[in-house]
């Protein structure tokens, strides 16, 4: 699998984000340009990113405004990277989970338990574009959601736990937000075993879209099953 810029970090963050959303057009400059200096160096801090001090609290007052979500960020990108992927034959959806730890910032607000529950922090959960074609090659993210994990109740119910939100189903609305592509061309959804729901099957189902799961569940499954409709 490759990952390739086809320009300078400055033309690809302007293409990426240059159409972002975001109340004021000095934001959207000023997002493009934090955008170009994490693809400059994204092995470092924002700081050493942004160079000097000055382009540095710019970066934190961006960040600090309310206009400036996650979504109206990313909201074009992914746009961008579902038309690529409708242009191909065949693209792999890779969707996964990672943990956001913010356990040593306990300021943090609107944070939930992550890892053993001794943590504190937010889950984000990524559906990666790849042509399988050649070496592989990465077209970007597709979608994105950021979820806090709701605690569990001491002593909950099954009925209690069976209304509570399922996280469970970060797989299917992610299917159904990067949805079917235009034309000839497939998404194909891969996902590990925290997929292995009805939802997110029932989710691919209505999208016209392929999945390879990986089973969580012992299930007897026909394999070439078709219905045979008597003849009247």
């Amino acid at each position: 699998m490759v990952v390739t810029t086809q320009c300078a970090p400055a033309e690809w963050a302007q293409s990426q984000f240059g159409q972002a959303a975001l109340g004021d057009q000095r934001r959207t400059r000023r997002a493009v340009q934090v955008a170009a200096q994490m693809l400059a160096r994204p092995d470092s801090s924002i700081p050493r990113q942004a160079g000097i001090w000055s382009a540095t609290k710019a970066s934190y007052r961006l960040f600090d405004e309310p206009q400036v979500t996650f979504e109206a960020v990313s909201r074009e990108h992914w746009r961008l990277t579902r038309t690529r992927a409708a242009q191909r034959a065949v693209t792999l959806m890779i969707e996964d989970t990672s943990e956001l730890d913010y356990t040593a910032h306990p300021a943090i607000t609107d944070l939930g338990p992550i890892g053993n529950g001794g943590g504190s922090g937010l889950l984000l959960h990524s559906t990666l574009a790849v042509d399988p074609s050649g070496v592989g090659e990465v077209l970007g993210l597709a979608y994105q959601m950021v979820l806090s994990r709701e605690p569990v109740p001491a002593h909950e119910t099954a009925t209690q736990r069976k209304a509570r939100e399922r996280e469970s189903r970060v797989w299917a609305q992610s299917v159904a937000a990067v949805g079917a592509p235009a034309g000839a061309g497939r998404f194909v959804h891969v996902c590990d075993r925290g997929a292995d729901n009805f939802e997110m099957f029932e989710a691919c189902r209505l999208t016209a879209v392929d999945f390879v799961i990986r089973a969580a569940q012992d299930r007897r499954c026909v394999a070439g099953h078709v219905t045979h409709v008597p003849e009247s």
